[in-house]
């Protein structure tokens, strides 16, 4: 409240005139990881099979682009949708690691920037990717 009332003041006071809503909520943090994603009747998609540190806001993009890809592969052969994990994990990885990086909070702000950056071409990658139907043309890594 106090940062709050050296910037936003009108609000500040707002706010304290309401009280909270409920008790403030922290994210301690959890170690990513990157699964196996499909088995004999099975498929992961989202956060089940690929979790990321939530600070890049990716995990929503990561469920659907995992639904929308796991759809394709089962529409080109619905006995096996391993295509589908091999063409999460083309990006899955340089995300992963990129998002790792940000989360440490080891940088300074031109580290950052550069970061956020090689993020930007990996989204837009994984944007591409989804326009031609295939992933011989993308590439995840800014220059």
């Amino acid at each position: 409240m106090e940062v709050l009332s050296t910037w936003e003041p009108d609000l500040a006071v707002d706010i304290a005139a309401r009280g909270p809503n409920e008790r403030p909520r922290r994210f301690l943090g959890q170690n990513g990881f990157i699964r196996d994603s499909t088995g004999r009747g099975w498929a992961l998609v989202g956060d089940a099979g690929y979790f990321k540190d939530p600070l890049t806001a990716h995990g929503i993009t990561d469920a659907f682009l995992d639904s929308h890809r796991l759809a394709q592969a089962f529409a080109r052969n619905p006995s096996d949708v391993g295509e589908y994990q091999d063409e999460r994990d083309h990006f899955a990885h340089r995300l992963f690691e990129i998002t790792e990086d940000i989360a440490s909070l080891n940088w300074d702000l031109e580290m950052l920037k550069l970061l956020h950056i090689e993020l930007n071409g990996c989204m837009k990658a994984e944007g591409e990717s989804l326009k031609v139907g295939e992933l011989a043309g993308a590439v995840i890594s800014a220059a």
